[in-house]
């Protein structure tokens, strides 16, 4: 989907969730984390790969909800992931973003 994506001209960001909070995690850490932000919000579409594999402590999940509620009505989020989906239930970003829709 992604190069599909790119291939129409549409801008497009690829991370592993475990990177995305890693990377938002320093970010708050050094306080530039509006200006990293940005590194998330600008493309049209951006995936997130790898969702449910580790668990995340509370700071992580405020990152992550940073992400995609800034990024609401500014661009799509694609989250991939090689759960089963049986296993969806173990996963708390799933049980996260269905409590938010």
């Amino acid at each position: 989907m992604g190069i599909e994506a790119i291939s129409q001209g549409i801008s497009v960001y690829f991370v592993r969730l475990s990177q995305l909070i890693e990377d938002l995690r320093k970010a708050y850490a050094e306080n530039r984390l509006d200006k990293r932000l940005r590194i998330y919000l600008r493309p049209k579409l951006l995936i997130i790969e790898e969702i449910g594999y580790l668990p995340f402590d509370s700071l992580a999940a405020n990152l992550f909800f940073q992400v995609v509620s800034a990024r609401y009505e500014r661009g799509s989020i694609l989250l991939t992931s090689n759960k089963s989906f049986g296993e969806w239930g173990n996963c708390w970003v799933i049980r996260y973003l269905l409590r938010l829709f």
